[in-house]
């Protein structure tokens, strides 16, 4: 259903472009690059000792549509596709924990309960998220082939492979768990921000470099082993090819 809006979405954007291809104000073409960067906590837990993370480079394809206002001013909109990764390690003391509690019954059964209860040890895994998103941006020339722009972002979680690892001890046990536990549905569904950055034009081709920061925590509100916002602080490096209408401001 999330695709389905997106892509319908999209759909209308080209559609409202296109009018006003007519009057020869409108650029469009597809891009590429990658994304770097990190979810960043914005806090501390002090059931955490010490952590340490590496970025995952993520794809990032979609198309563009820019509509001059005159030579200096134009809107930047775009749909992508993109991936923002990180593999990361802490140790734990007392950290918050969910533990199974399974019995098996006489009568072949097995009931099984959740408890609450705390977690020491190694503790490891990666958040790993696919999103649709549409940036839109307003970019300024300050020279014939140079540009900045600004604007907010919307992107909608498409799907998540995102897990953590546990090898320690769980409450007042004295052997180990290995444990492994998705955190696919602790995501939130729905991420929104601002970026920054600028474009080198060299003839139909651009050079795209942006850092974005997210408002909003990728962690569901009621995930408790994270009481703070981890938010997405990423960099984007790509080329677009631009199919331009021919005016003034397109000479070399």
């Amino acid at each position: 259903m999330r695709q389905a809006g997106f892509l319908i979405a999209a759909l209308l954007l080209f559609m409202g472009f296109s009018s006003v291809a007519q009057e020869k104000k409108l650029s469009f073409g597809p891009k590429v690059g990658f994304m770097f960067g990190a979810p960043v906590p914005h806090g501390k837990n002090a059931s955490i000792d010490s952590t340490s993370g590496s970025p995952l480079i993520g794809p990032n394809i979609g198309v563009f549509f820019l509509y001059h206002f005159n030579p200096k001013w134009s809107l930047w909109v775009e749909g992508n596709y993109n991936r923002k990764a990180l593999e990361y390690s802490a140790r734990a003391t007392d950290l918050y924990y969910v533990d199974e509690q399974c019995l098996d019954l006489p009568n072949g059964t097995r009931r099984c309960a959740t408890v609450e209860t705390v977690f020491n040890g190694p503790t490891w895994g990666k958040f790993d998220n696919w999103y649709f998103e549409i940036p839109i941006f307003v970019r300024y020339s300050f020279s014939p082939k140079w540009y900045l722009f600004a604007g907010p972002y919307y992107a909608a979680l498409n799907k998540s492979s995102s897990v953590a690892y546990y090898d320690g001890y769980v409450g007042a046990a004295t052997t180990k768990t290995i444990d492994e536990k998705q955190l696919d549905s602790k995501m939130k569904q729905h991420d929104y921000g601002a970026a920054l950055g600028f474009h080198y034009q060299y003839k139909p081709l651009l050079v795209d470099f942006r850092m974005s920061y997210g408002f909003a925590s990728i962690f569901k509100d009621d995930y408790k082993p994270i009481n703070y916002p981890v938010r997405n602080v990423f960099a984007q490096l790509s080329v677009a090819f631009q199919f331009r209408y021919e005016n003034g401001q397109d000479s070399e």
